[in-house]
């Protein structure tokens, strides 16, 4: 964990060094310096809302609140990038501002879209009603409780769905942190030999084994691993 932080922090700085390498005048380097650190407590502003929400179970924000939030927290990155870029082809503040605001709200945008696939057809990586089961007040569900409340029948109906989906999906999830826990073979990445053979049954077996090369070899290239022939025998049959 101090790890993960201590390198999270360092990205924070690291990421302005662009600016010190910049060839530009001292002016312009500072107005980026300004930008880049509001931006960022922007950004820290809008997650700590988030995460607060997240942690109190009685709270539900209103839509104005959620605006609000998301403009800070996903719209700050898209923010930064049109004030930085406005700054640096010579827009007066006034400019870089307005730039800033309408990048934000197609951040914000961005999220909403984001909040209903999570709700509908599921996020990438993500599973589908995440939000729900890990208490996140995302638009559609602030959106559900302002009209029906979070005490009402249809709430907690859809509340418990998406838990029961949750739950179904652990062992499967169980079985792939198993599997991912378990250490390196070292032998994985060596050469492997194999051979086929075609037992008792004559012409049949043949084809048999034939069959059985087949699939190793479109396995293997499917894998992207190369295959070489060592050997092979061939009947009238191929």
């Amino acid at each position: 964990m101090d790890i993960a932080i201590n390198a999270g922090a360092w990205l924070y700085f690291e990421a302005s060094s662009c600016i010190d390498t910049l060839d530009a005048d001292t002016d312009t380097k500072l107005n980026l310096y300004r930008i880049y650190a509001r931006e960022l407590r922007r950004l820290h502003l809008g997650q700590a809302m988030d995460i607060t929400w997240h942690r109190n179970t009685d709270f539900c924000p209103t839509e104005e609140q959620y605006i609000a939030m998301v403009k800070n927290k996903t719209g700050t990155l898209a923010s930064l990038a049109a004030k930085i870029g406005a700054s640096t082809a010579g827009a007066n503040r006034e400019t870089c501002d307005r730039c800033g605001l309408i990048a934000s709200e197609i951040g914000a945008g961005f999220q909403i879209i984001d909040d209903v696939i999570n709700l509908t057809s599921g996020n990438p990586g993500k599973k589908r009603g995440d939000d729900i089961v890990e208490n996140k007040k995302s638009l559609p569900v602030i959106l559900f409780a302002h009209k029906y409340g979070t005490s009402s029948k249809e709430f907690k109906e859809l509340a418990q769905m998406q838990l029961d989906e949750a739950k179904q999906q652990i062992p499967a999830l169980e079985d792939e942190l198993k599997i991912m826990l378990l250490p390196k073979d070292p032998n994985d990445s060596k050469n492997v030999i194999i051979e086929i053979r075609g037992g008792a049954g004559g012409e049949e077996a043949a084809l048999f084994a034939a069959a059985l090369y087949r699939m190793y070899s479109m396995y293997a290239a499917s894998k992207g691993w190369q295959i070489e022939v060592m050997n092979e025998n061939e009947t009238e049959l191929g």
